[in-house]
């Protein structure tokens, strides 16, 4: 691994994330129990009281590996449709309701 390859793949997971507001990336994390990287994003918008926090994670052999997954695991998610809030949902009427 180079420190190139090193500075590119950080590179492209910040452009990723720049893409998702709200959004933060931790840091990569050996962890030699698997022999495997870690790294994750996490949503910090305000949400409720006990509300989680949404959080995708990837793992590596290799740090870039770990890095480029999750730049494929965000660049997915941010192509998904936003799910509806059903508290903010209102129902549908037609005059003939009224």
């Amino acid at each position: 691994m180079t420190g190139d390859e090193r500075e590119r793949a950080w590179a492209a997971l910040h452009d990723a994330i720049a893409k998702m507001p709200g959004w933060a990336v931790g840091p990569c994390v050996y962890h030699g129990d698997g022999a495997l990287w870690h790294v994750a994003a996490i949503d910090l918008r305000p949400r409720g009281r006990q509300a989680i926090r949404a959080a995708i994670t990837a793992t590596g052999q290799t740090e870039i590996a770990a890095l480029r997954a999750l730049v494929k695991l965000l660049v997915a998610h941010s192509r998904k449709p936003p799910e509806p809030r059903s508290a903010a949902r209102v129902p549908e009427c037609s005059e003939a309701d009224l």
